[in-house]
């Protein structure tokens, strides 16, 4: 990378502006963020030299107004390429087969919509196809249930905020690490995240609360039969114990990108099959263990996306 930097520096020195834009238009979203580095970096540096030295600056009026264009070209690009990927989810299989799953969990909750969306770890959208597919599907079941998307990844940059932001989508001020308590119907968004995420959902809504939830996340049949006992009652203890109040519907996989979304399933928390559970399991509480799922969540969910299958 860093001789890539260096190539393209040199030719930053080299071409002129109109050499320049012309590159642009080839599309290569990579280069062009380099490119935008560049600017940034020589915009402060000729500011820096001006103000020291007091010595004007020759044309360099034009390459702020390069870093505009470049900085625009990037983002109507990347845009365009959230809102084809939401076109497409929204036309094939997935779409259908996750509101489906959706449908079915409500109809256990005695409930008929969505009211909220909180998605954790989504990715930088702007680098990885995993998750670029994964914020269209978020954005196709936000349009459908018509509700709030409030998001957090400790990763996600300036461009990527602005961009859900435009989305109507609101940002997490801070890391919560899936320790959120809702007191309305919330659909928690967690696509091929840490399992530490599920059990901290389950752990702030402990109790009939857990009523409130509806859970797309790795499928907890898979987590069960992965690890023994003793590991998923140190580690993730409000997971383990919640198996017989809830119910599992698996998301087919039928994406024509088989790693975007497999092994996932929608999890919900019947009311009556809350209510006939021991009272006495609603009081207790357990002690959590630092693990390295939880530092996962604290550093970057994105550690634990899948490498894609297909070309960037």
């Amino acid at each position: 990378m860093g001789g890539v930097c260096v190539y393209l520096f040199g030719l930053f020195l080299f071409w002129s502006p109109s050499t320049f834009l012309q590159a642009i238009n080839k599309g290569e979203e990579k280069v062009i963020e380099v490119l935008v580095s560049i600017l940034i970096f020589m915009s402060f540096t000729l500011v820096s030299y001006k103000k020291k030295k007091h010595k004007k600056k020759s044309n360099h009026e034009e390459y702020f107004i390069m870093y505009d264009v470049l900085s625009t070209s990037y983002r109507d690009r990347l845009t365009q390429k959230i809102m084809n990927a939401k076109h497409e989810i929204i036309t094939t299989n997935i779409f259908a087969a996750t509101k489906s799953s959706i449908e079915q969990s409500l109809t256990h909750l005695s409930k008929n919509h969505i009211e909220d969306i909180v998605c954790y770890g989504l990715g930088n959208f702007s680098e990885c196809k995993i998750a670029l597919y994964q914020l269209a599907l978020l954005l196709a079941l936000q349009q459908c249930y018509d509700c709030e998307v409030l998001l957090y990844d400790p990763q996600f940059k300036e461009l990527e905020e602005d961009i859900l932001m435009t989305e109507k989508c609101s940002l997490i001020a801070y890391n919560e690490k899936g320790k959120r308590k809702v007191d309305k119907t919330t659909l928690f968004f967690l696509p091929h995240c840490p399992n530490k995420l599920f059990n901290n959902i389950i752990s702030a809504n402990w109790g009939l609360g857990l009523h409130n939830c509806v859970i797309i996340g790795n499928r907890f049949s898979e987590i069960m039969a992965g690890s023994p006992d003793r590991e998923l009652q140190k580690h993730l203890p409000y997971l383990y114990f919640i198996g017989p109040s809830m119910v599992e519907i698996e998301i087919p996989n039928n994406f024509k990108y088989s790693d975007v979304f497999n092994d996932m399933a929608v999890h919900s928390f019947p009311i009556e099959k809350l209510l006939i559970a021991d009272e006495q399991l609603w009081k207790k509480t357990f002690e959590e263990t630092e693990d390295e799922s939880l530092e996962l969540i604290t550093k970057s969910v994105n550690n634990m996306k899948l490498e894609p299958s297909f070309p960037l």
